[in-house]
């Protein structure tokens, strides 16, 4: 009889273990797929950035050649004002030295920013 009763509360910690085990297998797999998941939306959205970044990037670059293309027409301006060429034109400013090296100041170019993957 009493041998039965340990072989059955041996039976029953055996079952309990495993429910257990099979409990903690559960969440684990749980816990390691919501990771995943947040992984793979932390990918998305960089990617996302990463678009927008260069879409950004392009559209400053353009910004930057039409204010090279204006700057040098404005210089132009200047220089075909200089020569005197219209007499009737708006008046020559008074210090044309200054006004041509405040017009000459180009902006600076565009910097790549390095893109930092994570690891």
């Amino acid at each position: 009889v009493v041998k039965l009763q340990e072989e059955i509360a041996q039976q029953k910690l055996s079952v309990l273990k495993q429910k257990k085990l099979e409990q903690f297998k559960k969440n684990y797999e749980q816990r390691l797929n919501n990771e995943v998941d947040k992984m793979r939306k932390k990918q998305a959205e960089l990617a996302e950035m990463e678009k927008t970044e260069s879409e950004l990037i392009k559209k400053l670059q353009n910004t930057q050649q039409m204010q090279k293309r204006a700057f040098g027409e404005l210089e132009s301006a200047i220089k075909y004002q200089g020569s005197g060429r219209s007499p009737q034109s708006s008046p020559t400013p008074k210090n044309e030295s200054e006004t041509a090296k405040e017009v000459k100041k180009e902006p600076e170019p565009v910097k790549e920013v390095k893109k930092e993957t994570p690891v």
